[in-house]
């Protein structure tokens, strides 16, 4: 299989996995949040059908009970157009209603470019029995009905469902009549109950509502609701008043519904559960005659700042299941919390000081940001302000509080005089640009490595008052022992430059401007305006192969245009140990050539830009996934084999007999890899993500592999236990939020391999490289490959860049740009990608003639790999320990297999691990310690 063909496959198949497959093990909410608890609804049956015609005017509708409010599935918020389901049966059908308004544009203007061919739906979801599987069906506003769903999960139906939709003042609604026939579920009875979910789909994706909230994706049956049928003398409950979450009162209206002859108590119980715990807001205890229904009016107040969801329940005093149970996601930014920091900022900075004026650029900073905290207070301190309003004012809120802290860690400093001051801040800690720089001042910055590693810092350049123009800084040598140094072109700095996340389809808990693209120093224009709250400068040094251990030490200076230069003192200890060229850990990432050449327009990528990128992925212990093919002439292999290349994929086998093309290419690579001892670093890539039912094929090829071509790895994207396939895979690549912890381990007890594979599907409390998750978590990635044994990662690309070659931003002046050929970073960088997204498989940047550029990300990736390395490093000690009578029993020994053996703090498993980054650099520390200790050890036998 070609490359394009490659690429296309596994876009296909993260499609598939974030489908059907995607059951094979249930995903886990999100916890950097309260999750919402399932909701639970009760309805009694109807003496006459609706005629299904779209319009909800039938008798039935009228004493039918109503399932709202809809949430934003994937982020787990309160949707800002109200939708709503209505819900009777009888001896034969289950009916729904629903009820889709549209969104005020006022106050929620649609995005401005849906995705190709996508429509609206209203939609019904039965879950069928097996908890992957579910009965789909959905109309759209024009009226054309589907009962299907690509990519797996949806159920076949046994019979026909009628579907109905109309149009209606403010929206439209739809009307749907399901024979129990057609389902194969048991027959609803009073005390039954099935697993349903009632969604709204709209044409951007992002705004997916549905009465139960689902997370990776919108069919997930583990997170349906619970309908419950009742007979004819039941009491139901239902919300019939409910609006978003506001700071202050917030009123709802419950309706209980009693159809029975006899009077019944209920009690209504309300509480909000928050990252602290949960609390009681409201609990009644309500007597309802027979026959009647009670409106009940409750309400709850809502301080700034909560992040949390109001449960509301109602069970009848005699029994335990509720009858009634719906959740409310609550999401109110922290407005007064960040107008009383910045008050509380704005207080600590002195206009005068020791009889001195301050500057007057200060002065003026303070006096125009407390004009806006006035302003601030007044708009907040309007009565009645909607959800809408509080978030539209968040971000600029956030702004003045950063302003705010700037100027007060100015005067902390007492920096107030100088052009400029200079901090600095670990490369694992993403210094956002909306908020102010809180570190400490650079004066002495000292770092620890490996020879032969990569390690880096990052100076925060502060501008006091005036804009700095032509920012320049320079790298004096790194002296160190017996005349020893580490000369400057070792040293790279690198611009950091910011792109702007949006929402994406999973909660998260900050949306603006994060760290990303790394600009090569001189292709940064290094300008850095008087508003700027900080410009990182990344510093990495590279610790040449050869030279003794000890502190090196140099300067970095750094000066702009009628700005007093800036000196920082940089000492580097080198460990008396080297790490490896060659990676302990084989990764596999896919280069897509034709994005490439699409972004510049190229029929062929030159062969020196393919040198120069296969060097700079080597460079950052990434194979990318090419063929032998694409290194030819044999100088080529022999180029990235020089730079580290460690893993070599020789095509695709998806089905035997190969195609003949196919079959020429892997015998030559074959004989080529074999002939040079070689053929332990190459794989053939199995079908991409089987369905079971494609295991027996699948296991024939990968035998017919084995077969012709002995001791070559086969490896699959197929997640134990896949049981049609032991014994014809010996590697199995797993998405983190499938993996069966049991099943791995069996396998690798028999010899096998696991790999990790990252791929869209994989959100928190999981690990993955996303734009706006925190350093820490993309660090951690590689912690976990050593913690269950992996010895390989794999990821689907690194280059979908074409998320930004159409318009996308809904401003015209970038919009237009973009439509007449205007490129990044010409304009701004749409972080928004694969699956809505920030930043999925977009590792590296398009720079300048077909460069490569870096990302903060990919320079975690490679930190990530030299940890792996590190304790790849120590463990090959611990064999030679073992084999030295004089050590093999010592403390060394114990102290070794202590720090190699991963666990609490540092990872308990793949979704409980530190977001402490002094514990994980004091254990990085401790390897590379051991490792010196070892060493010298066994150097003095």
């Amino acid at each position: 299989m070609n490359t394009r063909a490659l690429f296309l496959a596994m876009a296909a198949g993260i499609i598939v996995l974030a489908s059907g497959i995607a059951f094979a093990k249930e995903q886990i909410p999100p916890r950097d949040r309260p999750v919402l608890e399932r909701p639970v609804v009760s309805i009694a049956p109807t003496d006459t059908a609706p005629t299904v015609d779209g319009v909800l005017d039938d008798v039935c509708w009228q004493s039918a009970v109503s399932a709202l409010p809809f949430n934003l599935c994937y982020q787990a918020e309160y949707a800002p157009f109200r939708s709503e389901a209505l819900l009777t049966y009888d001896a034969e059908y289950l009916y729904v209603g629903m009820r889709c308004f549209q969104p005020d544009p006022e106050r929620h203007p649609a995005p401005p470019y849906p995705p190709a061919n996508a429509k609206a739906t209203a939609e019904v979801l039965l879950n069928a029995g097996a908890k992957e599987q579910y009965y789909k069906l959905a109309i759209t506003p024009e009226g054309d009905v589907t009962t299907h769903q690509w990519g797996g999960g949806a159920a076949p139906w046994h019979g026909e469902p009628t579907a109905a939709q109309a149009r209606a003042d403010g929206g439209w609604t739809a009307e749907f009549a399901i024979p129990f026939a057609a389902l194969e579920l048991p027959r609803p009875h009073p005390t039954g109950s099935w697993r349903v979910n009632f969604g709204r789909r709209r044409p951007n994706k992002i705004e997916n509502a549905a009465w139960a909230v689902t997370y990776a994706w919108f069919y997930e049956p583990q997170f349906f609701g619970d309908l419950r049928f009742r007979g004819e003398d039941a009491c139901t409950a239902e919300l019939t008043e409910v609006s978003a979450p506001k700071v202050g009162a917030n009123p709802l209206t419950l309706r209980l519904t009693n159809r029975a002859a006899n009077s019944t108590e209920c009690e209504v119980l309300g509480t909000m559960e928050e990252m602290s715990g949960r609390r009681t807001i409201f609990r009644k205890i309500l007597r309802v005659e027979g026959g009647e229904h009670v409106d009940v009016p409750l309400s709850y107040e809502l301080p700034d700042g909560t992040l949390g969801v109001l449960t509301v329940a109602v069970s009848e005093r005699h029994e335990a299941a509720p009858l009634f149970r719906q959740s409310i996601p609550v999401n109110v930014p922290r407005n007064r919390e960040m107008l009383h920091k910045a008050r509380r900022a704005l207080k600590t900075i002195k206009t005068h000081a020791g009889g001195e004026r301050s500057p007057h650029w200060l002065s003026a900073e303070l006096r125009r940001c407390r004009r806006e905290l006035r302003a601030f207070d007044e708009a907040l301190s309007r009565p009645n302000l909607p959800l809408c309003e509080w978030k539209r004012l968040e971000k600029p809120i956030e702004r003045l509080l950063g302003q705010a802290e700037k100027l007060a860690w100015i005067q902390e400093h007492g920096v107030a005089d100088a052009s400029f001051a200079v901090g600095y801040a670990s490369t694992i800690e993403k210094l956002l640009r909306d908020h102010a720089y809180q570190g400490p001042r650079a004066s002495v910055i000292m770092l620890e490595a490996a020879r032969g590693e990569y390690e880096g810092t990052q100076l925060v350049v502060v501008p006091c008052g005036d804009s700095l123009e032509n920012l320049a800084a320079t790298c004096s040598p790194l002296q160190g022992p017996d005349g020893h140094v580490i000369a400057p072109e070792e040293i790279t700095l690198q611009w950091v430059d910011f792109v702007e996340t949006r929402q994406p389809r999973h909660p998260i808990d900050y949306i603006g401007w994060f760290p990303d693209p790394l600009f090569p120093w001189d292709a940064a224009s290094r300008s850095v305006p008087s508003d700027t709250l900080h410009q990182p400068i990344w510093l990495t040094v590279h610790v040449p192969h050869g030279i003794p251990p000890g502190t090196y030490t140099g300067q970095v200076s750094l000066e702009a245009d009628e700005a007093d230069p800036q000196t920082v003192t940089l000492r580097v200890r080198v460990y008396d140990f080297a790490l490896p060229l060659r990676p302990a850990l084989k990764t596999v990432f896919w280069l897509n050539d034709s994005l490439t050449r699409r972004w510049y327009g190229w029929e062929q990528i030159p062969h020196d830009v393919r040198r120069d990128q296969i060097a700079f992925l080597l460079r950052y212990r990434i194979n990318p996934a090419i063929g032998l093919d694409l290194l030819e002439p044999v100088e080529d292999f022999e180029f990235a084999l020089e730079r580290g290349l460690n893993t070599i994929q020789l095509g695709t086998a998806a089905s035997w007999p190969l195609p003949e093309d196919a079959m020429a290419k892997l015998e030559k690579s074959y004989a080529f890899l074999k002939a040079r001892g070689l053929l332990d670093m190459a794989f053939i890539y199995a079908h991409d993500e089987p369905s079971p039912e494609m295991y027996p094929e699948v296991r024939h090829t990968m035998e017919q592999v084995a077969q012709h071509f002995p001791g070559l790895r086969r490896v699959c994207t197929a997640f134990p236990p896949a049981e049609g396939l032991e014994g014809a895979v010996e590697t199995w690549i797993v998405v983190p939020n499938l993996f069966n912890y049991e099943a791995v381990a069996e396998r690798q007890a028999a010899g096998d391999d696991l790999w990790f594979y990252g791929g869209p599907t994989a959100k928190r409390p999981y690990t993955n490289w996303y734009v706006d998750y925190a350093g820490i978590e993309e660090r951690m990635i590689f912690w976990h490959c050593w913690k269950y044994g992996a010895t390989g990662l794999l990821h689907w690309c690194l280059n979908y860049w074409g998320s930004n070659m159409t318009p996308w931003s809904g401003n015209p002046a970038i919009d237009d740009a973009i439509a007449a050929g205007e490129r990044w970073p010409e304009v701004p960088w749409n972080a928004w990608t694969y699956l809505n997204v920030n930043g999925e498989a977009q590792l590296v940047y398009p720079g300048t003639d077909g460069a490569f550029w870096s990302s903060v990300r990919l320079e975690i990736f490679r930190d990530g790999m030299e940890d792996y390395d590190y304790l790849a490093v120590l463990k090959s000690l611990l064999r030679q320990l073992d084999e030295s009578t004089a050590y093999n029993r010592s403390s060394l020994a114990e102290k070794g297999r202590d720090l190699i053996t991963i666990g609490p703090p540092v990872a308990a498993d793949l979704t409980e691990f530190t977001k402490d980054l002094d514990v994980l650099m004091q254990r990085r520390k401790a390897v590379a310690e051991h490792i010196e200790r070892i060493k010298h050890a066994l150097d003095a036998e």
